[in-house]
């Protein structure tokens, strides 16, 4: 990704004193297209990240929008949005199509984010389930595009399993 353009897009931001929101997204494709798609994610997203309102409703807004705009482009993103809540110590998150992050908590256990609703750009009225886990201090969240493990190592793809290995060894 650092050698040619692309279709990632991540925000980070506070909403208040206790609450932080992460956006990660990633148009499909590759290159040129995906990079404008990227820059189409920012300006919808810009524009709503500031809402106090859950994060499943800030995916749909999102996603009605994106479709609104773009839906005749015939292009998809994955996306997941994270709201971390340091005074309540939790996280509430929603999904659309985006691989799992993880929570890895003090023991080395890992909890999966699984995705909770539809891609980005296929329906008009998609809807998103808030899922909330406790988030303690001394616990650890990872978010990241289909990028970071599709990635080849000669013949062999680097691969889920061989990224969660690599991260539950890091402290």
């Amino acid at each position: 990704a650092m050698s040619e353009v692309g279709g990632d897009f991540y925000s980070v931001n506070k909403l208040d004193d206790s609450t932080l929101r992460i956006f990660l997204a990633d148009a499909t494709g590759h290159g040129v297209q995906a990079a404008l798609i990227m820059m189409a994610i920012q300006g919808i997203y810009d524009g709503i990240k500031n809402f106090a309102l859950p994060v499943n409703e800030i995916m749909e807004i999102f996603s009605k929008e994106y479709v609104r705009r773009y839906g005749s482009l015939n292009s998809f993103l994955t996306c997941i949005l994270v709201d971390i809540d340091t005074v309540n110590q939790k996280i509430v998150y929603s999904s659309a199509g985006h691989p799992a992050g993880l929570i890895i908590n003090k023991e080395n256990e890992i909890q999966l984010l699984k995705n909770t609703g539809g891609l980005i750009g296929v329906h008009f009225n998609n809807t998103y389930k808030l899922v909330e886990y406790p988030f303690r201090n001394e616990e650890r969240l990872f978010i990241f595009t289909d990028g970071i493990f599709e990635q080849f190592l000669g013949e062999e793809e680097f691969g889920e399993e061989r990224l969660y290995n690599i991260l539950l060894q890091s402290k």
